[in-house]
């Protein structure tokens, strides 16, 4: 970055909090963060329902794999696709 660069965007402030400075990631972050809490919740009156109906454990056990296993099974083969694929085709 040269410092005329750096001079217009200002001074950068480093640290784990700071990407949240950006409106537009502090928004998308209290999106992602607002539906995870909703699918969490969702878990838990499945699994609350199923304890009050006397089903086994493993049933509700199950519950919460069915919740997670798509998460599993096409978050690793897209890592994989992302890391070593030409990006702009595949968005596009």
């Amino acid at each position: 970055m040269s410092a005329e660069t750096a001079a217009r965007t200002g001074p950068t402030r480093g640290g784990a909090l700071a990407p949240l400075t950006i409106p537009v990631f502090r928004a998308l972050w209290l999106a992602v963060l607002v539906s995870n809490i909703g699918s969490w919740m969702q878990t838990v009156g499945a699994q609350w329902l199923l304890i009050d109906e006397h089903a086994s454990p493993a049933v509700v056990a199950l519950v919460q794999t069915a919740a997670s296993l798509p998460v599993l099974l096409i978050g690793i083969p897209a890592g994989v696709i992302g890391e070593f694929s030409n990006r702009r085709p595949l968005l596009i």
